[in-house]
């Protein structure tokens, strides 16, 4: 574990002589633990770090008032779009009325102040965005500012791994958090053994990536029902956000000599 610590460090220091910056920034917000990860590998560089939260997320704001973090407060600038649509006219068709979505604003807005802070205070902004989150679901706005993602090539299981041999105190951003298994773990091993065929041959993609109904899969006899839902949902949402793209540098563990 000293050695990844050790290993993300030294690859934020060079990012940061890379790219000519003076600053690192990270995300704070509660029931996030990897958020509070981030900021402490940030700080064990000893390069300057700051955080944005959310200007009513009491527990980020208690979290770096605790910890020192200087920080600054994202609010929404747009309060009420109920009334808002948006009006596509394709040539030939009748019109195309698309009720905004308010999550979708706030996403839109927060990545402008991000990119903004970031930009005025020369600094790279690193992202809390685990594998789970990267490959499959990617919960994360189709417009984004990440610079840096640490944590893009390590499972859920693994960071909290490191949170634990850190003894990284969490209760102040997650006081309730529970370490569990997650299912997009199971999904990820699952979408890595199937891109084996005949036990030799490496498939460009697993189930999960494939462009076919994963009930076409040879073995799907043996999966529980749950497991066959789980699989479909995961599937669809692959497909539906394969337009998402995040332009970071990415860690990537040194291989043992």
């Amino acid at each position: 574990m000293n050695k990844i610590k050790s290993e993300i460090c030294s690859w934020l220091k060079e990012q940061i002589e890379i790219q000519n910056k003076k600053a690192l920034f990270v995300s704070i917000e509660h029931d996030s633990i990897f958020s509070a990860l981030n900021y402490f590998l940030c700080k064990a560089t000893q390069i300057p770090v700051h955080a944005v939260i959310d200007a009513n997320d009491s527990m980020a704001r208690q979290f770096c008032i605790k910890n020192h973090i200087p920080h600054s407060a994202f609010e929404p600038f747009i309060t009420h779009i109920d009334q808002l649509m948006i009006n596509v006219n394709f040539p030939g068709m009748n019109n195309i009325f698309y009720h905004e979505d308010y999550i979708k604003i706030n996403e839109l807005e927060k990545t402008a102040f991000i990119s903004y802070i970031a930009e005025t205070t020369n600094s790279l902004y690193s992202g809390n965005i685990t594998r789970n989150d990267y490959y499959f679901v990617r919960n994360f706005p189709k417009i984004n500012c990440y610079d840096l993602l640490p944590f893009v090539n390590f499972s859920n299981t693994e960071l909290l791994n490191i949170i634990s041999h850190l003894q990284i105190d969490i209760t102040g951003i997650a006081p309730n958090f529970l370490p569990k298994i997650d299912e997009l773990e199971w999904i990820f091993d699952l979408n890595k053994r199937t891109k084996i065929m005949w036990g030799i041959e490496l498939m460009p993609r697993g189930i999960i990536e494939r462009d076919e109904d994963p009930t076409h899969y040879e073995k799907w006899y043996a999966f529980t029902a749950s497991q066959k839902s789980l699989i479909g949902k995961i599937h669809q949402q692959e497909k539906l956000t394969r337009y998402k793209k995040v332009n970071a540098e990415i860690f990537k563990l040194k291989e043992n000599e």
